[in-house]
Formats: C-alpha cells, structure tokens, sequence
C-alpha cells in the first residue's frame, strides 16, 4: 500500500495492485512507463519503468525502490522486479477507450436489429388465431364463473316411501370452494376418503372426519374422528345442533348449510357449470 508515498521515498518495499494502462502512469522526463500499478487504499498509481511491458488487465507484484517524481511527487519504480500473479477475467478488466468502441460497434447493430423486429412484429395485423385468442381472453376476463357442478348422494328408497331428508351444503372456502354437496340420507358421512357422502379433498382432514345425522326431529354434526376439530359459526363443538346458513368448518374448508329438511332450495336445481378458466 502506498498510502503516503513519500513514506516510502527511497526505500526497498513490494507492492501488489492491478495493472493499468500507461498512460495514466507520471513518469520522470525522459522516461517512458511501463504501466501503471494501483495499489488498495491509495489513490495514487504507481509508475513502473521496465522492459517489458506488461498488458493491462492483470494482477502484479513488483519489487524494487521507490522514488517521487520532482516535478508531480508522484511515486515512480526505476526497472523493479515484475511478477504476474493471475490474469483477471474479461469483465473484471478495466476497458480503454478502443475497447468500449469496440464493444459499441457490435451491441449497436444487434439491438437495432431487435428493435426493428419487434417494431415489425407489432405493426403485424393480427392472424385469425390471434383474433380468436384474444376473443376467448377477454370472454374469460368478462363472463363471470358459474357456480361448479353438484355431488349428489342418496340412498334408494321404496316405491311410495316417504320423500328421504336433504342435507345441501356448499363449501365456502379451502381447497373445494365453490362445490355443493346434496345428500338425500339419513345420516351424511363427510371426510376425505372419495366413498364419504361429503368427499373433500383437504388435507387437513381425516378419512372419516364428521358427520351430520337426524335425532328427534333435529339435524346435528358430529365429530367422528379423535383429532377433528370440528366448529359451528367458529365455535368448537363436539356435537351441536345444525340449521340452514349455519357454517361447518372442519380443518381449511368451511361449509355453508343451505338447506336440511326435504325441499331443497331454489338454487339447488338451477343448471350448473364448470368456471369459465
């Protein structure tokens, strides 16, 4: 380090830094530099008269006696000892300015070349199957999405029967958002197992996690499962009493009670469809 060169003035050190370009080295009149070494924490090069030259670009240790130019104080090497330690990469290489020409007269071509290709293909008309695309997109971004199909369950029952409860329940949140369940049984299985009535497919739950049964002229949920943690209007339950627009949630999905007794609701038998993606 050359922090203070006159430190320095006449005395034997070694020295490493970048290899710079000549001419921004100070050298004494009559002498023509070799290069220019920058040193860390110095902001001052060093000038270093020898033969030969070495390129820029690379990492250098020199050795020899260092002297102050009379006219600038500049720190200067008359014929030091030059060893190359490694060759830095291209993009660490400090660039002159034939360089940065250089590079100019290749990148300009090659970005007007790309503008003018996306220009052209801009100002292109668009083909029918881009009309259609963009028809298809914007239908999807406008239409809203229906409602998704129904999973109905029932049991068989006897010619002249009475008509078999319904329970209708839409999930309102988690990974079966939007699908509604119509079970005409006397008891509802619910879990993630695909034979449950109520078949969701959140992981969160157990095979056979709840179920919703009839006693006694009322509809009740229930936990089945030693883990489940079953809620009803966010409040935990083991078992409780259920009735239409009370809300079930077990594990991630919350499920709406749309209807519990035999007449299903308006909605329920309107047509339903796939969301529009």
């Amino acid at each position: 380090m050359l922090a203070n060169p006159a430190h320095f003035d006449g005395n034997l050190v070694t020295v490493r830094g970048l290899v710079g370009s000549p001419a921004l080295a100070s050298a004494p009149e009559g002498y023509r530099p070799a290069f220019t070494l920058a040193t860390p924490n110095s902001d001052v090069g060093l000038c270093v008269i020898t033969e030969p030259e070495v390129p820029p670009g690379r990492y250098a240790e020199v050795t020899g006696v260092v002297c102050l130019n009379p006219t600038t104080n500049a720190p200067y090497m008359m014929d030091p000892s030059v060893t190359v330690l490694h060759e830095l990469p291209v993009w660490l290489r400090p660039f002159d300015r034939q360089t940065l020409w250089a590079f100019g007269a290749v990148l300009a071509p090659c970005g007007a070349a790309i503008l003018f290709i996306l220009a052209a293909r801009m100002s292109r008309p668009p083909g029918p199957r881009s009309a259609e695309a963009c028809r298809r997109a914007l239908a999807a971004a406008v239409l809203k999405p229906t409602q998704a199909p129904e999973a109905v369950a029932s049991d068989p029952a006897p010619a002249g029967a009475p008509a078999t409860p319904t329970v209708i329940l839409e999930a309102r949140s988690g990974p079966d958002a939007g699908r509604r369940f119509v079970v005409r049984k006397q008891e509802v299985s619910i879990g993630r197992h695909a034979d449950r009535d109520v078949a969701l497919t959140d992981i969160a739950l157990s095979r056979y996690e709840a179920s919703i049964v009839r006693q006694n002229g009322s509809v009740r949920v229930r936990a089945e499962s030693p883990s489940a943690i079953v809620s009803v209007n966010a409040h935990p339950v083991g078992e409780a009493t259920i009735k239409p627009s009370d809300v079930i949630r077990l594990g991630g999905t919350e499920l709406v009670v749309v209807a519990t007794d035999s007449e299903e609701d308006p909605a329920a038998g309107r047509e339903t469809r796939e969301p529009v993606p």
